[in-house]
């Protein structure tokens, strides 16, 4: 069973031992049954026990409504929501829940759970190389797209999958469209508005991909979602943005709302090629301590599509994660002189995408000469008006908390936010990091959404899964008064 794609041949159906699959699956393989993670991650799966049943998701909603379970507002999940940017081999497995049977739940990532008459171990995928140069590095890359190409397209499979890109201005989605566009990848999906903070500058306020699709002859859908046309599919949204924020506002992917929505309503699923964790694997600039880790993540925002692509029936392809565990040879050949014809030198600086789209055929001046981005801060209530609404009630009633002061933190953790970036700006002091929530840090309404928007999903799907029941039970009444 598999909802994804693998560099492998589709009809052997061995996408638990492949080096690169995006999605997951479950194979049985002689005594063994594999639940098979994403090598990217940006997904990953959660198991429980209850009783003597071992529960295995792809989706905290669906683990959380089928067990009834549900998180603990008075925990900090901050460790459990960023401990991947440990690595690998050291992220934190455990993740709390409220359950009278179920101590925990356990997040898995890059491994894959294998279960036999002995017990339930996990087991990480290989993924080691050694890489030399950029034209190594390319040729493997572009045999595994190959590969991945081949396995979304065999005829074998029961549900056909569409195939699109996303497309910024930006160095990692470019690079991404380029070598997809090789693969025969014709429309892409971009956005006009960028997160940056500078929007009302016309040199920031776009990040608009346009010029590179025209370039290489791909249609274009704009996925830029209006307030207004914010659905209940926020929620999907909002239910990835595990934890505190501490220090820093979380991020979210709600900007391609309309994407997800295209590809639910027109295909009957889609593989969608993304260029998350570029901003690690492709950077120069990325530190030593970074370098040290097998693979890591380094901001919670890549698991924003995570549940919506569930419900939308999606795949995402985030193709720096290919290769990405020889991340120090990679950054060593993007240091390295036969590369510094593409590098610019500064603080966006990415050899290897540059050199990936300009060999392309991309002019220089049409992307990577700003970072910008489309993931947009939570800095305090849904997009949606009547999930605003909702969600300020539930606040009022279950913690006493008025939506003037919600607004007001709002308004004064924005101006001070704000005030950070111009004097970053003016000074370039030598730190970095700007705080998005100076003021009450203690209210931390990104929080109780998360906590909200999950309660809200996990009852519908324990609703659903009740009605089902109750239909299988009413089906099993009739076969055995026909016997």
């Amino acid at each position: 069973m598999i909802e994804g794609v693998w560099d492998g041949d589709f009809s052997k159906g061995e996408f638990h031992t492949a080096e690169n699959i995006f999605g997951s699956g479950i194979r049985v393989d002689g005594e063994k049954i594999y639940f098979v993670s994403s090598s990217a991650l940006v997904d990953h799966l959660f198991y429980c026990h209850n009783g003597e049943m071992f529960l295995v998701s792809n989706s905290l909603v669906v683990l959380l409504g089928y067990t009834g379970a549900f998180l603990d507002d008075t925990y900090d999940y901050y460790s459990e929501s960023t401990s991947i940017a440990k690595g690998v081999h050291d992220y934190t497995k455990e993740f709390r829940v409220i359950h009278p049977a179920i101590p925990c739940f356990y997040q898995v990532f890059y491994e894959n759970i294998v279960v036999t008459k002995d017990g339930i171990s996990c087991e990480l995928k290989k993924g080691l190389h050694e890489i030399t140069s950029f034209e190594h590095y390319y040729a493997l890359l572009w045999s595994i797209l190959s590969r991945i190409k081949n396995n979304y397209q065999d005829t074998e499979r029961t549900i056909p999958l569409s195939v699109f890109t996303t497309l910024s201005s930006g160095y990692d989605s470019t690079a991404v469209t380029c070598l997809v566009q090789r693969l025969g990848v014709d429309t892409c999906f971009t956005l006009k508005k960028s997160a940056s903070w500078m929007r009302w500058s016309a040199k920031y306020s776009t990040d608009d991909g346009t010029w590179t699709a025209h370039a290489l002859n791909l249609s274009i859908i704009y996925a830029d979602t209006p307030s207004s046309n914010i659905t209940d599919d926020e929620l999907f949204f909002i239910a990835t943005n595990y934890g505190k924020s501490k220090i820093s506002a979380v991020y979210n992917e709600i900007a391609y709302a309309s994407m997800a929505a295209h590809i639910e309503q027109h295909c009957s699923a889609a593989v969608v090629f993304t260029g998350y964790h570029g901003d690690k694997v492709w950077d120069i600039n990325t530190s030593e301590e970074f370098l040290g880790q097998d693979l890591a993540q380094s901001t919670g925002a890549n698991f924003g599509l995570s549940e919506i692509r569930l419900k939308s029936g999606f795949i995402n392809i985030a193709v720096p994660f290919i290769l990405a565990r020889n991340i120090r040879s990679l950054v060593a050949i993007s240091r390295s002189d036969e590369m510094k014809p593409w590098s610019l030198g500064n603080e966006y600086d990415r050899p290897i995408a540059r050199r990936i789209a300009e060999s392309s055929g991309i002019p220089r001046e049409a992307f990577g000469t700003q970072k910008k981005g489309v993931a947009r801060h939570y800095y305090r209530l849904p997009k949606s008006h009547a999930l605003r609404r909702a969600f300020l009630q539930y606040i009022k009633k279950q913690y006493n908390i008025d939506s003037w002061l919600v607004y007001s933190n709002h308004i004064m953790n924005q101006i001070m936010y704000f005030l950070q970036k111009v004097f970053y700006r003016i000074f370039r002091p030598t730190f970095k990091h700007r705080q998005t929530t100076l003021l009450w840090p203690n209210l931390d309404i990104g929080f109780l959404m998360w906590i909200w928007a999950t309660r809200l999903l996990g009852e519908e799907v324990n609703q659903a899964f009740r009605v089902y029941a109750k239909a299988v039970s009413k089906t099993k009444k009739i076969i055995c008064a026909g016997e």
